[in-house]
């Protein structure tokens, strides 16, 4: 494994680095989320509060430009084309043209009858997924992009009435959890390509226990997420990985624990991210109990504790004064985001593989 390099995402003037969040990183290295402050000041005169932001090192850069820029404006991911989503406060789903670029912002329209809601993911066609409500029950929206416009369409809901979705691959395949049945319980999916409803879309179920979530998928590398494992009178979170067409969830889906931890013990684990060399981040329970941010690679039989990764100079993380909890988000190539402290001190970070002369 390459020797890393780890920064520090910071906040803008006069923030605080405990009211921020990064949620993903693209193949440029770009995280995307939300920094506290205020931006550009004092040549600007922002309310304190968190913006739409990106890194690229270790500052943050605000997504769209000073003319549409507001308070709780949220940015999920963003694509090679350059487009941005996420939300507006409780306004709704928002994307920013070109929004690494200083393009405006503008709330997505929705289909009639729904209000609020977020957009979670872009695809590399620039098609979106996301949430809206119709009432209190989340339903799933798609957004396609004609090229000037991004138009809505209602996927909806399977017969429980409640579904949300978190990402959205480069065919089409949506992932998230939702209701199956009045009453059920909360069960993880992953659609086949380009569906406009849920008609053809089945649980992605457990690992015996009672609930599951999907929160990646790609059109190489499959579906990640967490399924409740039943040990005994009770319920783990474990982390899965579902290879690409494998709509429902079998034992072999199970990633290992960190080193240490055996199958049938009871820790937890959740895995957030994947990319399309079927590498898997997120964050699991060490033999203490306490949380460790992880790396999956293919065919490891344990998790690496990315506190203990090696970086430039023969350091840690740890040894740096870093304790990593939890990894978000991983490109294809090998940028790495998530949360944690720095010196006992909440931060957010970024690591990635440096460059070898």
């Amino acid at each position: 494994m390459l020797p890393y390099t780890i920064v520090e995402l910071a906040v803008f003037p006069n923030g605080d680095p405990i009211s921020q969040e990064v949620n993903s990183v693209d193949a440029l290295g770009r995280a995307v989320g939300w920094a506290q402050g205020q931006p550009d000041y004092p040549y600007h005169n922002f309310i304190l509060g968190p913006y739409p932001a990106y890194w690229t090192g270790g500052s943050p850069a605000i997504v769209g430009n000073y003319s549409t820029l507001s308070a709780y404006q949220n940015a999920r991911a963003g694509n090679l084309a350059g487009h941005v989503v996420g939300s507006y406060y409780s306004y709704g789903p928002y994307v920013w043209q070109n929004g690494f670029t200083g393009g405006s912002g503008a709330l997505l329209s929705l289909p009639p009858g729904l209000s609020g809601g977020e957009a979670r993911d872009i695809n590399a066609s620039s098609s979106i997924i996301g949430l809206s409500y119709s009432g209190s029950n989340p339903q799933v929206v798609r957004w396609d992009f004609d090229g000037s416009t991004w138009n809505p369409q209602l996927i909806g809901s399977p017969n429980g009435g409640q579904a949300y979705a978190y990402a959205l691959s480069d065919t089409k395949r949506i992932c998230g959890k939702a209701l199956f049945a009045i009453g059920g319980q909360w069960q993880g999916f992953t659609t086949e390509p380009d569906v406009l409803d849920f008609s053809t879309t089945v649980p992605l179920g457990t690992f015996g226990g009672a609930q599951s979530e999907a929160f990646e998928v790609n059109d190489v590398s499959g579906t990640v997420g967490w399924a409740h494992k039943h040990i005994g009178a009770s319920d783990y979170q474990r982390a899965f990985l579902a290879p690409k067409d494998v709509f429902t969830l079998d034992s072999t889906h199970e990633l290992p624990g960190l080193a240490g931890q055996l199958p049938g013990g009871s820790w937890h684990s959740v895995g957030y991210a994947l990319n399309g060399c079927r590498q898997v981040v997120g964050s699991a329970q060490n033999s203490t109990g306490a949380y460790r941010a992880f790396l999956f690679q293919p065919g490891a039989t344990a998790l690496t504790d990315l506190n203990t990764v090696s970086i430039n100079g023969g350091s840690t993380p740890a040894s740096l004064g870093w304790y990593l909890t939890s990894a978000v988000g991983i490109s294809d190539a090998g940028h790495i985001v998530g949360t944690g402290s720095h010196n006992s001190a909440t931060r957010l970070w970024m690591m990635y593989p440096t460059p070898q002369e």
